[in-house]
């Protein structure tokens, strides 16, 4: 959470002081620059503005995503943003100032419609002109703003940029073009074209990237689904030579993108987790230094344990389970975890699990009561958790499964289950936007339910939005009888 620092009284402030002092790194924390700009903004300049609102948005990516919230409250920071919407919508602004203030706008995850309304005609108009470095940025921001809920109207501003993207590609050096292609993977647009010059210039250039570009890049394409088994090999090899280089998130995004598309390279998944096996050994050593090999449940009565495991990163963890699983279905489990690291990351992973049903998986469920069926939610099956879970007991027969028979059949998940559904409630976020294709982390999970025995029913949002209320309940039916007819 951040603090409330009193900046000293001005009598009056040039804008050469003003931006002096924003230039200042270690003076200019989020709370003395809103309260310089609460107290003398009006003799902010343009300049001084745009500055302040970058300042405050490459400090807030160390803020909780509470206190961002918290953040956003703020009368101060509301004063700031109003100064920068009013900047955007005179529609004077240079290129340069527009790009600070796109990517600023999307680190702060200033989402409010009519802002970004104004901020993507702005873009539209100024895109041509700008350079790499700006074009960059102004994805990158607008990646933010329209991926996290900004919605398939301000996810279009995309097919203007990949317009402009393709002649400035080649001209493009590892970090920009991995910062690129992330943009585009986080509102799922996929343009084979598009993706294809980017491979080619990635290959050129592969060499030269750093340990978090590969990450981004790899973790990117994965995303989007696009298979480049010769790259992600080069990656790999490249990391291998600079392991310790590697930061847990870039190694595990390279790593998970292998499990993707199944082009694991062995020894750089062995060398990775035999580093994590001694990483998770040692925390449990110092929780619980009386135990040869402590539970999980005991190394999370200590609090050094939980922080240990937090500094590894969730999403980085989250994205190693995965492909831990991948590899046991590869018949490779012995370069995976051990068993006490496993139960230990799983533990962490479901305890910090928060799930919220939308109005989509409530009207799914509806439509699963009313047919008579017994749907478990947020089933929690291995390191998976499935948006309803049916099981049907062994009297449900063969291939020819009719709707009442069906419904007879209906078990509480006992011991004489014979057939396990998983009902995936599949919105905008499973697909691409641009062509409905599924993007990499629900083929990954759709493929290894299959492995563990689910049935998967996946309920598309297009076609259940063209649907009437009859219809949705026939719908479902059909698809779980589907699911059970195949073998």
């Amino acid at each position: 959470m951040y603090g409330f620092v009193v900046f000293r009284r001005f009598l009056s402030l040039s804008g050469r002081e003003i931006n002096r002092f924003l230039a200042e790194s270690n003076a200019a924390t989020i709370p003395r620059v809103l309260d310089l700009f609460a107290r003398h903004g009006d003799t902010f300049s343009r300049v001084n503005v745009v500055t302040a609102f970058h300042v405050v948005a490459k400090n807030s990516r160390a803020l909780s995503p509470q206190s961002l919230v918290l953040l956003h409250g703020d009368g101060r920071f509301r004063r700031l943003w109003k100064r920068i919407e009013r900047e955007i919508e005179a529609g004077s602004i240079d290129r340069a100032h527009l790009a600070s203030i796109t990517w600023s706008a999307g680190m702060l995850r200033v989402r409010a419609p009519s802002f970004v309304a104004h901020l993507s005609r702005q873009v539209k108009t100024h895109v041509t002109g700008m350079k790499a470095r700006e074009f960059c940025f102004v994805a990158h921001g607008l990646a933010h703003l329209g991926g996290g809920g900004g919605g398939t109207r301000n996810k279009r501003i995309f097919e203007v940029l990949q317009k402009d993207a393709m002649s400035r590609i080649d001209g493009l050096g590892p970090f920009q073009l991995s910062m690129l292609v992330w943009a585009f993977a986080r509102v799922g647009h996929r343009s084979d074209d598009f993706l294809g010059k980017c491979v080619d210039r990635a290959e050129v250039l592969c060499d030269d990237f750093l340990p978090k570009s590969v990450g981004v890049m790899a973790w990117s394409l994965a995303v989007l689904h696009y298979p480049v088994p010769t790259l992600l090999s080069r990656f790999s090899h490249l990391a291998l030579d600079q392991i310790d280089e590697y930061s847990v998130q870039a190694i595990s995004n390279l790593l998970w993108s292998g499990a993707v598309f199944r082009t694991l390279n062995e020894k750089l998944t062995g060398t990775v987790f035999a580093k994590l096996n001694r990483v998770l050994n040692d925390i449990g050593a110092r929780a619980c230094p009386k135990e040869t090999a402590p539970s999980p449940t005991l190394l999370y009565k200590n609090l050094d344990a939980i922080h240990s495991m937090s500094q590894l990163g969730n999403k980085s963890l989250s994205s190693i389970y995965q492909v831990d699983i991948e590899l046991a279905s590869l018949g490779m489990e012995s370069l995976g975890f051990s068993n006490q690291s496993r139960s230990l990351v799983l533990t962490h992973l479901k305890k910090r699990r928060r799930t919220r049903p939308s109005l989509f998986q409530s009207a799914v469920r509806d439509v699963l009561l009313e047919l008579g069926l017994k749907p478990f939610p947020e089933y929690e099956t291995g390191f998976y958790s499935v948006d309803f879970a049916l099981f049907f007991r062994p009297s449900l027969p063969g291939t020819d499964v009719t709707f009442e028979g069906l419904r007879s059949c209906v078990s509480d998940g006992g011991e004489e289950t014979s057939a396990r559904v998983a009902v995936e409630v599949d919105g905008p976020a499973h697909f691409g936007y641009s062509k409905r294709l599924p993007l990499g982390h629900t083929v990954m999970k759709r493929r290894q339910l299959a492995q563990m025995g689910w049935k998967t029913v996946s309920i598309l949002y297009w076609e259940w939005n063209a649907l009437d209320d009859v219809m949705r309940k026939q719908f479902v039916a059909e698809m779980i009888i589907r699911a059970l007819s195949r073998s």
